[in-house]
């Protein structure tokens, strides 16, 4: 029997003890792998975050530019009515530029981005300097134009900015309407006696009765319209007395709701942020005035003006000076001045009185350009008006709820005027000339519209 040597093994002391049971619960504690996941984590959360901003900020400039081109194609299309191409391309950048200012955003919209031209029936744009039929604009947000969208994230990895381009149409359709330019209109009838000379270009319409008595001239190119030639009052039912009649008369209805909407038209006034008010309107403080202490000085060019009468009205005597490029609405019944004039502004009274607006010897409204295209001059009245004397009328607009008349030899000189009423009663001696020049700020003149378009 062999007896085998045992090893003796060494007895762990406390230092090793403590040592293997600190690697043993080492090994089971997981505590710090969320550490670790952690940070990786937030690694992928930021590129994320990082790539989203980038991607959202690029379209919120994208969004802006389209919104902004399509701002500055109609201003451009709008402004062309009435200015020349260079004037035109001026207001429009004037939009750009309060829409996405080059100190923040860079040179985004150039002159040449703006081109007029015309657009034929398929819908393609052909570029043509001088033209006033379309418009088509095209900016670009580029690193050439120092207007490229920076990027966040992506410039790490070789990308420092976004390009970006956007392109608007816009073209006129349809004409400006004759007889709200240059003629005299009424819902119920239009009236006129002898002696009167209707020129090329001007219209006599009522979508009641037209009453004519001998001896009035129509030139060629004049029209006299009724939806029913039945309508036609002349002596003896005969239009042998008057000159040219037979040629310009024509069957039509004009839609004639601008008289219904006059209220509405009105109150409109008086908003400065209301698309009716005018370009030449450049502050949108309203002027309140005692129209008592009115006089040459209380109306400001390019304001909107507030006179009051109060309930038991009054009168409104403008000044003889010339008012220019203002807003006025008012209560009371207006006399105009019989020096004065009214150029390029909107008048409108809300009184219902049958002399609402009384004319006076002399009185001019409109301004006397050369039948120009420009925005014209209108007044507006819940009542009616009323002119004993000649009235002077350049490119100008009246409409009246109720009646227009004319004393006995009054009457109107000038060119371009469009009297608008229930009831207009022209009497003698008149002669009336045309202006064919589009007016800005005419109610109802046409039915021209802006249409925007894809372009081809």
């Amino acid at each position: 029997m062999q007896l085998r040597h045992l090893e003796k093994k060494p007895i762990p002391g406390p230092a090793h003890r403590v040592m293997m049971g600190c690697l043993a619960s080492f090994s089971r504690d997981e505590r710090g792998l969320v550490t670790v996941l952690g940070v990786f984590m937030m690694i992928a959360i930021a590129l994320i975050g990082g790539l989203a901003l980038d991607v959202m900020n690029r379209t919120a400039k994208a969004t802006r530019l389209d919104m902004t081109t399509d701002a500055v194609a109609h201003a451009a299309i709008r402004a062309r009515m009435t200015m020349s191409e260079e004037d035109a391309i001026s207001i429009a950048r004037e939009v750009a530029r309060a829409n996405m200012p080059p100190g923040r955003f860079g040179d985004v919209f150039l002159p040449q981005d703006i081109q007029f031209g015309t657009v034929n029936s398929s819908g393609v744009f052909t570029a043509q300097s001088g033209a006033e039929a379309a418009v088509r604009v095209t900016p670009r947000m580029s690193s050439e134009r120092a207007s490229a969208v920076p990027t966040f994230l992506l410039h790490l990895v070789g990308v420092d900015s976004w390009g970006l381009s956007s392109t608007a149409h816009f073209k006129l359709e349809g004409k400006p309407d004759q007889c709200l330019n240059n003629g005299f209109v009424g819902r119920s009838e239009v009236r006129f006696n002898s002696n009167n000379r209707f020129e090329e270009g001007i219209c006599l319409h009522s979508n009641g009765i037209v009453w004519l008595r001998q001896n009035n001239l129509f030139e060629n190119g004049s029209v006299v319209s009724m939806p029913d030639l039945n309508n036609l009052d002349v002596p003896g039912g005969s239009t042998s007395g008057n000159t040219g009649l037979d040629e310009a008369l024509r069957e039509a209805t004009l839609d004639l709701s601008l008289l219904d909407d006059l209220p509405q038209t009105i109150a409109a006034l008086e908003n400065p942020f209301s698309e009716n008010i005018p370009d030449y309107i450049i502050s949108t403080n309203v002027v309140t005035l005692n129209a008592q202490q009115v006089n040459s000085g209380s109306f400001q060019k390019g304001y909107i003006h507030r006179v009051n009468c109060g309930q038991n009205g009054g009168n409104l005597n403008l000044p003889n000076t010339t008012l220019e490029n203002i807003v006025l609405v008012t209560d009371c019944s207006i006399r105009l001045a019989g020096n004065g004039r009214i150029e390029e502004s909107i008048i409108a009274t809300t009184s219902t009185a049958g002399q609402s607006v009384r004319g006076s010897s002399g009185a001019r409204v409109g301004r006397d350009n050369g039948c120009m295209p420009g925005a014209g001059t209108q007044i507006y009245t819940l009542g009616g008006m009323f002119f004993p004397a000649k009235l002077n009328v350049f490119s100008a607009q009246m409409i009246a709820a109720g009646s227009i008349n004319f004393q006995a030899n009054a009457g109107v000189s000038g060119y371009g005027a469009a009297l608008i009423a229930d009831v207009v009663d022209g009497r003698t001696n008149m002669e009336a000339s045309a202006c064919d020049a589009p007016m800005k700020y005419h109610v109802g003149g046409g039915d021209q519209r802006i249409r925007p378009f894809k372009g081809g």
